[in-house]
Formats: structure tokens, sequence, C-alpha cells
């Protein structure tokens, strides 16, 4: 018997009043254990994918917030050129993609809108970084207007 997605998320549903959601109540065949185990696959990844997205969005924000604090503490636009510049160039050889000028002045712009901790975290729950970054370009021309933003 082949079941819908739908019957085997609440038959899982169900086991998830027993002590372990992946113990089995009643015989299955196979087939339904294959699904089963597919099911359970399938969600426990996206889980696991929201939970990095999170994670990286919120390390994006932080690494922002440290650069504008240090770009802002000198209060030189040729300074904080010359910081962004040198940090993506070490960040990037260090740990890859990710962290180019442009990257980082997006991850400024992101501290420097989202100003708090428990405000970022919500929508970080819900969005990824691609999203957040979907945000800023629509705000280049804001960008265009700040000499050290601008990208």
């Amino acid at each position: 018997m082949n079941r819908s997605t739908g019957e085997l998320r609440e038959k899982a549903r169900k086991d998830n009043n027993t002590k372990d959601a992946a113990v089995i109540t009643e015989p299955i065949n196979d087939t339904e254990l294959y699904e089963r185990a597919s099911t359970i696959i399938k969600e426990q990844r996206c889980r696991a994918g929201s939970f990095a997205n999170r994670e990286i969005t919120l390390m994006f924000w932080k690494l922002g917030r440290l650069i504008n604090s240090a770009v802002l503490g000198n209060e030189r636009a040729e300074y904080g050129k010359r910081i962004v510049s040198a940090l993506s160039a070490q960040l990037s050889a260090d740990y890859g993609n990710g962290f180019s000028k442009q990257d980082l002045y997006r991850m400024m712009l992101f501290a420097e809108q989202f100003t708090d901790n428990k405000i970022v975290s919500e929508p970080a729950r819900k969005l990824s970084w691609s999203h957040f970054g979907e945000l800023f370009s629509s705000q280049r021309s804001a960008e265009a207007d700040r000499p050290l933003l601008r990208i």
C-alpha cells in the first residue's frame, strides 16, 4: 500500500506521542518503512537547513556590526575602504566565497539597518541571507548617498 506524504506525516505525528518518534507502533511493509524513513530525512534536512540559514544570517549581521564599529570608530571614508578591502582579501583567502568587498558592504548595511540582535533573530528564522540581500539591492540608490557603503 502506497500512502501519500500527508498520510505519512500524520502517522509520524501520531508516533510523536510515543517516547521516540521513529518507533513503529504497528507492522508496516518495506515500502512504508522506506517512505517513513524518507519523510524523516526530508523533514530533518529542512530543519537543519533552516537552522544553518539562521546562523549564517546572524554571523553576517555580527560581522557587519564589527566592521561598522571599526570603520565608524575612525570616521574616515578612505580608512573604511582600506579596512574593508584588506579584510575582504584576508577572509576570502581563509574562508572562501562570501566575503568579497561587496558582500562585506552588504553586511555593514544589514547591521546598520537592523541595529538590535533581537530584531534580526526573528526574520532570520524565516528568511535566508539571500532574502536580506535582495532587500538591500533595492536600496542601492540610498547607498549612492553614502560613499563608504558604495558597492
